[in-house]
Parts: structure tokens; C-alpha cells; sequence
């Protein structure tokens, strides 16, 4: 499947994968994650057509053949967030400190 778990530890590992995104509900998330992911030539989509012996097959020779293109992402989303939101928070209390003066 193409959760975002998932996505992420392909995009960390780099490693090789089919994705078979999660249509359920009509839930388009995990096919929009896995169209731009194929698109970048991290992963390939595995699409309702190819869901038969042959074209599994298919698939997984190719993406043995296939070498998955490094990308390189910033993954330190929680301290970035942290470290801006501490620099706010101090901005915030240096003006009304300033202002109260």
C-alpha cells in the first residue's frame, strides 16, 4: 500500500518498491502520493490493471531491472517546526517585554 508510513520509509531507504495505492472510499490520497513518487522515479504505481499473475510479474522484473532515483528530502520536519516555533515564542515575549518597559 501507499501509506504515508510507508511512503516515508521508502523515501528514506531508497530501496526499490511497488506501491498499491489504497482506493477504498474513494479515497484518491495514497494514488496521488504514488502518481507523484512514480513521477520522480522513486517507485513504481501498481494500477488495478496490473493485478494478474502476468502483469505482476511485469512489474516486479522491472523494478528489479529498475535502480530507484535518488532524492534527498528534509526530513527534520519536527525540529525545524520546533526550533521556529521557540524563535516566535522568544520574539513574542522579547516585544511585549519591550513594549511593557
Amino acid at each position: 500500500m501507499a501509506g504515508y508510513n510507508t511512503t516515508m520509509n521508502v523515501l528514506t531507504t531508497g530501496v526499490r518498491s511497488l506501491l498499491l495505492p489504497f482506493t477504498g472510499n474513494d479515497d484518491q490520497e495514497q494514488t496521488i502520493r504514488c502518481q507523484r513518487l512514480e513521477e520522480l522515479g522513486v517507485a513504481t504505481m501498481i494500477r488495478p490493471a496490473d493485478l494478474t499473475p502476468h502483469g505482476l510479474v511485469h512489474r516486479i522484473e522491472a523494478a528489479i531491472e529498475s535502480q530507484p532515483t535518488p532524492i534527498t528530502f528534509d526530513l527534520s520536519g519536527v525540529e525545524t517546526t520546533a526550533r521556529l516555533v521557540r524563535s516566535q515564542v522568544f520574539q513574542s515575549r522579547l516585544s511585549r517585554s519591550t513594549i511593557a518597559v
